[in-house]
Formats: C-alpha cells, sequence, structure tokens
C-alpha cells in the first residue's frame, strides 16, 4: 500500500493500522475470523465489483478471510480509489 504514493502515512490507531494522504483513507483491522479493510469515506467510493459492506454515512469496509482474497476482492484497486479520494 504504501509503494502506491510517497505521501501515504501509517498509524496504529483504534486496533489496527490507519493509512493517511491528505486525509485519512484506509485501515486494515485485525479480528479473530478475518481482517477488515476499513474505506473512511467509503460510501463515496464506486463500487464496481460490488463488495463494499456497510450502511454508515461514510464508511465502508471489505472483510478479508484468506491471503487470495487480496486478489480476489481487488484491494489494491479499491485503496487506489480511496487514496484519490482523500488527495481529492
Amino acid at each position: 500500500m504504501l509503494q502506491s504514493a510517497p505521501s501515504i502515512a501509517e498509524e496504529i490507531k483504534y486496533g489496527g493500522i490507519l493509512f493517511s494522504s491528505r486525509a485519512a483513507f484506509c485501515g486494515v483491522f485485525p479480528y479473530a475470523g478475518h481482517v477488515t479493510l476499513e474505506f473512511s469515506a467509503g460510501a463515496s467510493l464506486p463500487d464496481r465489483y460490488r463488495l463494499l459492506q456497510g450502511q454508515g454515512k461514510l464508511r465502508r469496509h471489505i472483510k478479508l478471510f484468506a491471503v487470495p482474497d487480496i486478489q480476489d476482492r481487488h484491494v489494491a484497486e479499491y485503496v487506489e480509489l480511496a487514496r484519490q479520494a482523500a488527495d481529492a
């Protein structure tokens, strides 16, 4: 994730790792049976693959259960969309 843009900062917060550019855009949070990739402004992201979950005003997330989910659930594409939105 950090390779996608040199301006990305990371910090341990809320029990996970929060990534920021101009604003916080993504976080990775571990749970007992999965890892959640949380998008701060996920409700406004295009969801081409219909993978974003959540009903809140702003946030959406993708649950990852195994390493292949990273590619199968298009994580790199969603992270880049979220970073671009944070930088806009």
